[in-house]
């Protein structure tokens, strides 16, 4: 019998290699991206082929939790990848549309999906012009200071993602391109990507300012690696700049409501409650009521000290959160190919074998010795304890670095 993990593997793959067929499916994926695009670049790619038109979702219990919202009955959950286990499986996300209000009225939250009015251009424009440093962007339009914004973000960031592109270029287009060339394709490619999905959720029209053929080098990034790793430098880089918008909505929501308060507070003859929480897609600052940041976990969920032990294993756990964390891309061709715990094992072999080597090594060369161990043992295993740290912070570096 045919797992469920395979399936969806399967479907993932088919994927990757349909969004890069051509220019209009690549379109198409970043529509729906821009709407969930606090998600990483898998989730978003799965919640597209599965559902296009989810605008928010969450797992069950966190629409429990956080909403006081119930999934309801015979809603098909969207499967994704669940990268917090040490095993290969899955978990399901719920769009908003298959829940409804639970029974507990007073725990039921709004859920506010953000978008940008007319009236409020002008601040997010200026919040742009300043996050990405657009040139003269207050004399700019609004539609200028995105394509800007855009290509400031990608020239800025590309650094971090084009040598893993540059290692897998095999069997593509690219292979035969120069690296100056492959870098001008792929900046422009983010660029228009980027903008593209600032318009679709700024309330505009994308095809007043991208046309089809600006994204025809999707194709070049077709074989399963190298949508992994653009897909994820995409991902990354437009939720920077639609954070920043999100952001700014959310201040001036705040600050909209905080005004409406007031004069209620002079004109009406009871009291308004203040406090009020204004609920925003995802919003980072808004406490438990917002729809968190699913796929990159938060630093207390994911990135914590276990990964900075000094057993092998907790290496290894120390290399696969520094994949998840800084070579996403990479992290993904591994997972999707079923070679990531082959990897992940390996690892651990590497740092076991190093780390006796150079325990070896450094105490013979500092003269920590069966002699000393012999006429001073407290003091012999001070300084073992001292060796086996910097032992296990070179390998950490090392087995990271490689």
């Amino acid at each position: 019998m045919v797992k469920k993990f395979d399936v969806i593997t399967k479907l993932y793959e088919e994927a990757t290699q349909e969004v890069t067929e051509s220019p209009e499916k690549w379109i198409a994926f970043l529509r729906s991206a821009s709407k969930n695009y606090r998600l990483p670049f898998d989730e978003q790619l799965l919640i597209h082929v599965q559902r296009p038109e989810a605008t928010a979702v969450l797992p069950m219990e966190k629409w429990n939790e956080k909403f006081g919202r119930w999934v309801k009955r015979d809603s098909k959950g969207i499967a994704v990848f669940d990268k917090s286990s040490d095993h290969l499986k899955l978990k399901y996300y719920f769009d908003v549309s298959d829940t409804r209000e639970g029974k507990y009225k007073r725990l039921v939250r709004p859920v506010s999906l953000w978008s940008v009015s007319e009236e409020q251009r002008e601040p997010v424009k200026e919040a742009l012009v300043n996050a990405f440093g657009v040139a003269d962007g207050d004399r700019k339009e609004f539609a200028m200071v995105i394509l800007e914004a855009s290509l400031n973000i990608a020239e800025d960031n590309i650094g971090d993602y084009l040598p893993d592109i540059l290692l897998a270029t095999k069997d593509s287009p690219l292979e035969e391109i120069d690296e100056f060339n492959i870098r001008l394709k792929m900046k422009q490619l983010l660029a228009n990507s980027i903008s593209y999905m600032l318009f679709e959720r700024c309330g505009m029209e994308p095809d007043i300012y991208l046309e089809t053929r600006d994204f025809r080098t999707i194709r070049e990034f077709h074989t399963k690696e190298l949508v992994n790793l653009f897909g994820v430098a995409a991902s990354d880089m437009s939720e920077m700049a639609l954070s920043e918008v999100a952001d700014t909505i959310r201040k001036l929501q705040i600050q909209e409501q905080k005004q409406r308060t007031f004069v209620e507070r002079k004109t009406a003859d009871y009291n308004v409650d203040n406090k009020q929480e204004i609920t925003t897609e995802r919003g980072q600052d808004n406490g438990s009521n917002h729809i968190q940041q699913t796929g990159r976990l938060s630093p207390a969920e994911s990135y914590d000290s276990r990964g900075r032990g000094s057993s092998p294993w907790e290496v290894r756990l120390s290399k696969k959160t520094y994949l998840m964390k800084n070579r996403y891309g990479m992290y993904l061709n591994l997972l999707t190919a079923g070679t990531l715990n082959q990897h992940l094992l390996q690892t651990e072999e590497e740092a076991q074998m190093r780390m006796e080597t150079l325990i070896l090594q450094m105490a013979e060369k500092e003269g920590v010795t069966e002699e000393l161990k012999a006429r001073d043992q407290m003091e012999w295993i001070g300084r073992m304890n001292n060796i086996r740290r910097r032992a296990k912070e070179i390998v950490r570096n090392e087995i990271l670095e490689n």
